[in-house]
């Protein structure tokens, strides 16, 4: 046994405590998840910040010939395919695209279960030879034997690293079976253990304050409703003299009267004194009496109460009360501050997922698939380096994946920040555009075909000035003097 396994056994992990309970929660936050407005903001919310429309990927080796092949065949490999047999060319089941995929991976990650699985698939049939495939972490049995190094599905060595994963078979629907870790990609959002292998929802966090939450909303609401069905009553200092008129009226009927018992069972009072008009129950209003309308003026604390649990169960998962729940900001440094504490969270989620898993699937696993199928106009002359240890994979990936940040909440500002960078030399307009997810040889292939197709309207125009006796001369000056725009008051 290893020192860590030793100190491991002295307490009690979140594997040990409460991992077991991760498939109730896991499963009542998906079902909220589809009715749940609150859940349903953050879920939009982390796709929207971590992803947005996709990481724009660049490869930086010493290689220019090479990483311009290997970023053309990223675009092509993270697009679906029009091949009905291979119906997307990264991702094994044919329902997603690269992006599309990455999107749903921050939602497992951020939201729903606290991670995923990736599956590594290669084969000589893929266009480019590799494939990844998205698993849920409930497709992982929850089986423990510790006398075999089991934990929650999970099979460890001594140093308690995961060697095989027990995994649903969906294939042969025959239960689980025992994959080798060789072939996946764990990755688990670690917020609840520093030793979690299992993952829960982050959601868990705010779950009790949106359930007070709704307790309380609907107390409210049923306040609401009977007032609205009994909406007025009688603010009165005569209610000695209307309760002995109406014990007066109760005695020709009755000798006996239990007055606790009376008020009890006609708490809602009305008046029964000598002014009373057959058929109607309150017949006039004194100077000292007022008419209360309980629908309006009626204290309640719910809106500061709801403000600030909505406030505190969206800072739990790093988001602000603004993307959650459509709450205003006071002032502009205050949403500011917000869409900047924002972005650092979708910043950091997403680092974790790059880190996680795509690097290792694009940087990785699919440069080894696209050796396999000889993809490079190189691919040979590569395998042969490698296999001779003249290189290494390091000669030929170093890969940057390029975010498109959320940006400044005033665009104007945000673009003249821009503008000053590039003047200084802080970034490029390489790395301006893949933030916005533009491709530089597509924006500059555009730039060329609209100043050429400038370029022959002008020589058009300047051809039918000749025919007319004209000289074409786009830049006329202005013959109006500054004296003659001033105004005639001014004089």
């Amino acid at each position: 046994m290893s020192f860590i396994s030793a100190l491991y056994d002295l307490y009690q992990s979140f594997e040990d405590s409460y991992a077991f309970k991760k498939d109730d929660t896991n499963q009542e936050v998906k079902k909220l998840n589809h009715i749940n407005t609150f859940y349903g903001a953050v879920s939009k919310g982390y796709r929207k910040g971590v992803v947005g429309l996709g990481f724009n990927i660049q490869n930086h080796s010493n290689n220019p010939s090479l990483n311009d092949e290997y970023e053309k065949i990223i675009k092509d490999w993270s697009r679906k395919s029009n091949d009905p047999k291979n119906r997307s060319n990264c991702e094994l089941t044919g329902r997603y695209f690269f992006q599309e995929a990455v999107r749903q991976m921050a939602d497992e990650y951020a939201v729903r279960q606290g991670g995923f699985i990736i599956a590594h698939h290669y084969n000589m049939a893929f266009k480019y030879g590799y494939k990844f495939e998205i698993i849920p972490l409930s497709d992982i049995q929850n089986y423990t034997n510790d006398s075999q190094h089991i934990k929650n599905g999970f099979v460890y060595n001594s140093n308690r690293e995961i060697t095989h994963i027990y995994i649903k078979d969906k294939k042969r629907n025959i239960g689980y079976k025992k994959v080798s870790y060789a072939n996946l990609t764990l990755v688990i959002n670690k917020w609840a253990d520093i030793d979690q292998y299992s993952g829960m929802t982050p959601l868990l966090r705010s779950m009790e304050a949106l359930e007070y939450i709704d307790n309380y909303k609907a107390k409210e609401m049923d306040g609401a409703g009977r007032r609205a069905n009994t909406p007025f009553f009688l603010k009165t200092t005569k209610f000695k003299e209307i309760f002995t008129a109406f014990k007066s009226k109760l005695l020709s009927d009755s000798k006996e009267i239990d007055e606790a018992t009376l008020l009890k069972e006609n708490f809602e009072l009305r008046r029964w004194d000598n002014k009373n008009i057959k058929g109607r129950d309150l017949v006039y209003i004194d100077s000292d009496e007022d008419l209360i309308e309980t629908g309006k003026g009626v204290f309640t604390i719910y809106p500061e109460m709801y403000a600030n649990e909505i406030k505190s169960a969206s800072a739990s998962i790093g988001l602000d009360g603004s993307t959650t729940a459509g709450m205003m900001h006071s002032s502009y440094n205050a949403a500011l501050k917000a869409s900047q504490s924002e972005e650092q969270e979708f910043a950091i989620v997403a680092q974790e997922i790059i880190e996680g898993c795509l690097r290792e699937i694009v940087g990785i696993r699919l440069f080894r698939g696209l050796l396999m199928v000889n993809a490079f106009s190189e691919s040979e002359k590569i395998k042969t380096s490698l296999a001779n240890g003249d290189k290494t994979f390091d000669d030929y990936i170093n890969l940057e994946f390029i975010r498109a940040e959320v940006g400044h909440i005033d665009p104007v500002k945000s673009a003249k920040s821009t503008t000053e960078y590039l003047s200084n030399g802080a970034t490029t307009h390489i790395r301006e555009l893949s933030k916005r997810g533009i491709d530089m040889e597509t924006h500059l292939n555009e730039i060329e075909r609209f100043e050429l197709a400038k370029l022959e309207k002008l020589k058009t125009i300047k051809a039918k000035y000749k025919e007319a006796g004209f000289e074409y001369n786009p830049n006329i000056e202005s013959t109006i003097t500054d004296e003659e725009l001033e105004d005639d008051d001014s004089k």
